[in-house]
């Protein structure tokens, strides 16, 4: 699957409530990542990066306020 994809996107929910969403080329994932510590039961299948590789090389694509992702988690 990721052989097939551009770009991942991050997203990071800070103590605030805010969740900003950053770009990260695929390239870029596939040399940092790693399986989440539910890849065995999800069959290797889930992988990530650390937050600071992906902050440090990756965009800020979007933010969203608190109140914004609560009124959408009711849609």
């Amino acid at each position: 699957m990721l052989a097939r994809l551009d770009t991942i996107l991050a997203a990071f929910e800070d103590d605030r409530g805010e969740v900003q969403v950053w770009e990260l080329p695929a390239r870029k994932f596939r040399e940092a990542m790693y399986d989440s510590r539910s890849a065995a039961s999800a069959g290797g299948r889930v992988k990530m990066v650390p937050k600071a590789y992906a902050l440090r090389e990756g965009r800020s694509v979007a933010r969203f306020t608190r109140l914004e992702v609560e009124a959408a988690s009711r849609m």
